[in-house]
């Protein structure tokens, strides 16, 4: 988000500080079940029944969510472990390449100056 003062009014010093309060109610908090019992004529048992059922499918979606999440991360660890094997196997195929490389160097500078 974003906030702009379009008047010159509202321009503050280098010391000043804005501070603002932002409520967000999501959810069974979002909704006024007293409102709604008063249009729908209902007692405060058939209320605190629909307030509960609003609470179960927030959990129920926030579960879902937990559990997406959670794949995300392990398909995300997966693909780093995959990533850290292939570099081991690269790193040991450069390191016996190298070394196969350097003996074979060796033996034939060890030829050429008659120590071998």
């Amino acid at each position: 988000m974003c906030f702009t003062a379009d008047s010159p009014a509202f321009e503050l010093t280098s010391r000043q500080y804005l501070r603002f309060l932002l409520n967000v109610l999501t959810g069974a908090e979002a909704i006024d079940f007293h409102d709604m019992a008063k249009q729908a004529r209902m007692s405060e048992a058939e209320v605190e029944v629909h307030r509960l059922i609003q609470v179960v499918n927030d959990i129920n979606h926030e579960m879902v969510y937990q559990e997406e999440v959670e794949s995300s991360f392990q398909r995300a660890r997966s693909s780093a472990r995959r990533q850290i094997v292939l570099l081991a196997v690269v790193q040991a195929v450069v390191l016996v390449v190298t070394a196969t490389l350097q003996r074979h160097h060796l033996m034939g500078f060890f030829v050429k100056s008659k120590i071998m």
